[in-house]
């Protein structure tokens, strides 16, 4: 352990932090508002545990919401106690529900096999049951599925807060019941004496909409049971009911951890929060450790409410409650404004305390507020600002605009394209919003519906073809012209040329190609067609020559990563039901998110203020102030929820400051607050109340007349200058190397050809699944899932194992013909596997061990690589010796082949086994010593002979190991590969990147010595 580096950290906290971190018994409750060093103790606390006791690391569990939360911990935790912070057990929710399912799948007998449900899902269902159960209310005649998706996401909430429909249907009847017997429900004088009031009548219409609700809830939970569907909420209620009703399985649970931690608390919904109580529940005052502040609630959409904040505090009235008042971040001046702000929403069972500032003195920070005449000056202003500040030396990822909308970007990512300023949007975008993305669904609509004039044209002006505009104008006069259809004139010379087009061989090539395609469509898996018309057509080649090709991969391979899912839950679909799927997902308005990862800090950020909550920056710009913009006033609320406040517009206008607060308290140095006079639509506009209700004093306000009267009147008219990664962008790719580490898989890509990694690995150009690589992943799962079994003392039967390997099939994104061949080739293999081993089971192992390591180079640019690794199975032997197997499906290899010393062979099987003997000596300073390395093939030879090859991995063989990798680095760092092709003519990477640029003079790769 690194104790240095934890005793250094401590020495640094203020007495409510040392507090938290020193009291690692019992209930603590901490308060913590923005800034005031919550990661930083959640992080010191568990260091504190392992100092102080003898737990062990993976005793300790620590819950958050985001993917990204749990980085940031376990990052801090390397940092302060190196590489056991591996082996503590970080997770979202979910992820911690999904991992106790796949670990014990027994005690899951209805999720265990059943599919996921996808939006589309979500909707296909709701359609169904909308359109076959007996509703007056829920189906208007004027739009049968009007109220579609405030159903979806009321019975969403409902599950969120663990509420069944029976409990559903008790809280309708008895709210029904309260209302009714109040004693000033009627008029009592009047033209409407004896008439139930206005407000009590709208309350019990909606609770009549809500009976009908239970309608549907209820039959959409039966249907998930007859068509073995589960949705996303379904993970944590699953593990939530079966803790419920088995005691032995909760009490093998609650023993795995004896410290639990939950990180920003107050975004837990009641589901969470009763899976913390049943984990922690074995003990009367357990070892549970809250963190959040309820002025930071803002995620009452998802279920989280301050009740089920507060309803820690009445859990555990004894437990210790720490408020951190010391903010770290920003200046006095924005804590003021901010409490000033807050102050209106603050809960009587927590005293709302104020931030002091940790720093102060000259230049104190400050809160601005500038009005603008219109939009277009506000967002042109930001980007003028912006650019100066930059000019004057502030580093671009210092810098954020945070706005209200994920459709408030464009307006200001325009401005900063006029002027040239880097940036990156943060937001989880719509991926179908986007132009080149746009192409693609044009594309695969006009290949599956081939011959449709409209859409033919719509293709035709897609840029990736590479048809001259001209042409196609000449195509549409001469079509009415001669009255010949679109395909016919593009199938025929003869009509080509009496169209007069530039180039009538081209468009007769290209017409072909379509054709091809069209048949290809009808008769190959979605995927593998989409994955040929995307090549074959140049596509991914233009995408590739863009200034942003590293963005607009990424929102490709979304794309992908969606059909892929779609596919998982119906194996039989074809190119023409995923253009099915899109025009759904359009018709619902439901969007395929991509994250943007943010590496280079060479731009600015762009993000909502919902995305901004955790982040700092030195300079915040909050942009579109205006009223109603910034409130969920307009939210109608249909159905009766049986919890939180019954006063919705109360209740969101108080989620509107909270979200503000969040906002201003982003900023170290500076929070810029703007707002315009008027609309995009040019009516007038009065600034958001949140602005109003800063103490004026607490404001400088800015007058912008000076600005707008200078602004040039064709400012607004400046060509844009996108500034995006291209796929030559070295320091961006640098950075996604490092963060991406290295696997054995991407080295062995990188020796085999670099261009194999640039595209497969660094890039991950997206690629139909293989059906070999699906088959493999299958087949690994049920292995995992066996051994875990035996380790358990509880040995799946042969039967067992297959019907695993099943249910994994259904999981992977199969074609309906792929699926049945695997299967029928998995329960072969399987079958004989087990037969020929299972005697031999019972050693002691880990399945499935995850690594991850920090290799110190020699490498000056590169001092330290992530290597990453998952090693299959971890048997124990005499003390620190294991011995390491790794699975591998297809033909068995001879010791030859496998160690790279035939004609064929390259040696990347052993150099596996090479590489996990590395990383098992980086971990934990060498705690286990690979006695062996065993390639283990699944299937038998043609003797039907099964084949377990071991192999002694000497220290020479991880010294030259190291050679490679460090040689391989530098290359990489340096794109010291730009010009190098393989040896290979045939290779399908090189012949892209050839296509990306003009190639240069061929050069041999030569693998390091």
């Amino acid at each position: 352990m690194a104790k240095t580096s934890f005793k250094g950290m401590y020495r640094k906290l203020n007495p409510e932090q040392k507090l938290a971190v020193d009291t690692i018994e019992g209930p603590v409750m901490v308060v913590a508002g923005p800034g005031t060093g919550k990661t930083q103790i959640l992080t010191l606390r568990i260091s504190n545990i392992l100092e102080k006791t003898d737990t062990p690391p993976d005793a300790i569990l620590a819950l958050t919401f985001t993917e990204s939360a749990a980085f940031a911990m376990r990052k801090r935790l390397v940092d302060s106690i190196g590489s056991p912070a591996y082996r503590i057990h970080i997770h979202t929710f979910h992820g911690f529900c999904n991992n106790i399912i796949e670990r014990y799948p027994e005690s899951f007998p209805r999720i265990i096999g059943a599919k996921s449900l996808t939006d589309v899902d979500h909707i296909l269902l709701l359609e169904d049951i909308i359109k076959s159960e007996p509703l007056e209310l829920l189906r208007p005649f004027g739009d049968t599925f009007y109220y579609l998706r405030s159903i979806l996401s009321t019975i969403s909430t409902l599950k969120r807060e663990n509420i069944s429909p029976d409990e559903y249907a008790k809280s309708i009847a008895e709210r029904r019941a309260y209302i009714l017997h109040l004693p000033d429900i009627t008029h009592v004088k009047g033209a409407h004496a004896g008439k139930i009031k206005g407000a009590y009548q709208t309350e019990l219409d909606k609770l009549t909409k809500s009976e009908e609700l239970l309608q549907v809830y209820r039959r959409y939970e039966e249907e998930l049971a007859i068509k073995h569907f589960y949705d996303f909420e379904d993970m944590i209620l699953e593990v939530v009911r079966a803790m419920q009703k088995n005691s032995d399985f909760l009490l093998r649970i609650q023993e795995e951890f004896l410290y639990v931690l939950a990180d920003e608390h107050q975004d837990a919904n009641n589901a969470q929060n009763t899976l913390l109580e049943l984990l922690t529940s074995y003990h009367e005052e357990p070892n549970l450790f809250i963190v959040g502040d309820e002025k930071q609630a803002i995620y009452r959409f998802q279920g989280a409410s301050l009740e089920n904040f507060l309803y820690f505090k009445k859990r555990y009235p004894t437990a210790l409650l720490v408020s951190l008042k010391t903010n770290y971040r920003s200046g006095q001046a924005i804590l003021d404004a901010a409490y000033s702000l807050i102050e209106k929403t603050a809960s009587p069972e927590i005293p709302n305390q104020e931030l002091t500032a940790a720093r102060g003195g000259v230049g104190q920070p400050d809160v601005r507020l500038l009005t603008f005449s219109t939009l277009a000056m506000e967002q042109q202003f930001v980007a003028e600002e912006i650019r100066q500040k930059i000019d004057e030396g502030v580093i671009p990822h210092n810098i954020a605009v945070l706005y209200r909308k994920n459709s408030d970007a464009k307006i200001i990512a325009t401005a900063l394209e006029r002027l040239g300023v880097p940036f990156v949007i943060e937001s989880a975008e719509n991926v179908l919003e986007d132009a080149e993305i746009r192409k693609v669904t044009i594309f695969m609509r006009a290949v599956t519906r081939f011959g449709e004039e409209p859409l033919l044209f719509q293709l035709l002006h897609c840029d990736f073809l590479n048809i001259a505009p001209l042409d196609i104008y000449k195509l549409a006069k001469y079509r009415l012209r001669a009255g010949v259809s679109l395909s016919d004139t593009l199938s025929s010379l003869t009509h080509l040329k009496k169209a007069g087009v530039s180039r009538p061989p081209q468009l007769r090539r290209l017409y072909s190609l379509l054709s091809s395609f069209a048949t290809l469509a009808r008769n190959k898996p979605a995927l593998e067609a989409l994955e040929h018309m995307l090549d074959e057509s140049g596509y991914i080649s233009h995408v590739l020559s863009l200034p942003a090709a590293i963005e607009k991969l990424a929102k490709l391979n979304g794309l992908i990563d969606s059909f892929k899912e779609a596919i998982a839950g119906h194996h039989a679909y074809t190119l023409s039901d995923l253009v099915e799927y899109i025009s759904l997902l359009e018709r619902h308005n439901i969007s395929v998110r991509k994250d943007t990862e943010v590496l280079s800090p060479e731009r600015v950020r762009l993000m909502t203020a919902h995305r901004s909550k955790g982040l700092e920056f030195d300079l915040v710009y909050v942009v579109g102030l205006q009223d109603g913009h910034w409130s969920t006033r307009g939210n109608k609320s249909y159905f009766y929820v049986p919890f939180g406040s019954k006063d919705d517009s109360a209740q969101g206008e108080a989620d509107d400051r909270r979200l503000f607060y969040v906002s201003l308290t982003r900023a170290r140095s500076v929070a810029t607050l703007t707002f315009s006079k008027t609309k995009e639509d040019g009516s007038p506009a009065l600034p958001s109340q949140y602005v109003e209700e800063i103490h004026p004093s607490l404001l400088t306000v800015e007058d912008t007349s000076v600005f707008e009267k200078s602004l040039s009147p064709v400012a607004h008219l400046v060509p844009r200058h996108p500034s995006q990664h291209s796929a030559k962008d070295k320091l961006f790719l640098n950075e996604v190397f490092v963060d991406q580490g290295l696997s054995v898989t991407a080295l062995n890509n990188y020796l085999d050809c670099p261009w194999k990694y640039f595209y497969g690995n660094l890039l991950r150009i997206p690629k139909a699944p293989d059906k070999f690589a699906l088959f493999g992943n299958a087949i690994h799962r049920a292995l995992r899932e066996l051994y875990e079994s035996i380790e358990r003392g509880a040995t799946l039967s042969c039967e067992e194992c297959i019907e695993r390997f099943v249910q994994a099939t259904e999981r992977e994104p199969f074609s309906e013909q792929d699926l049945v061949e695997a299967r029928k080739k998995g329960t072969v293999v399987l079958r004989g596997y087990y037969t020929q081993y299972h005697q031999t089971w019972g050693a002691p192992s880990l399945c499935e061990f995850k690594i991850n390591a920090q290799y110190t180079t020699g490498i000056f640019k590169v001092p330290v690589i992530p290597l990453r690794g998952i090693l299959d199975r971890v048997e124990f032997g005499l003390g620190s010796e294991v011995v390491v197997y790794d699975y591998k499906t297809g033909k068995p290899k001879t010791r030859g082949e496998i160690e790279g010393t035939t004609k064929t062979s390259n040696g990347d099987y052993k150099r596996q086994l090479v590489f996990y003997k590395l990383l098992l000596t980086l971990y934990e300073r060498g705690k286990w010593v690979m006695h062996e390395g065993v390639l283990d093939f699944v299937e038998p030879d043609a003797k039907n002979r099964f084949h377990q090859e071991r192999f002694v991995i000497g220290e020479e063989d991880v010294s030259e190991l190291k050679k490679i990798i460090e040689h391989t680095t530098n290359e990489i760092f340096n794109l010291d590969f730009w010009d190098r092709r393989c040896d290979n003519k045939k290779c399908d990477f090189c012949a892209l990147r050839d296509m990306m640029i003009e190639p240069k003079k061929r050069i041999k790769q030569t693998k390091p010595k």
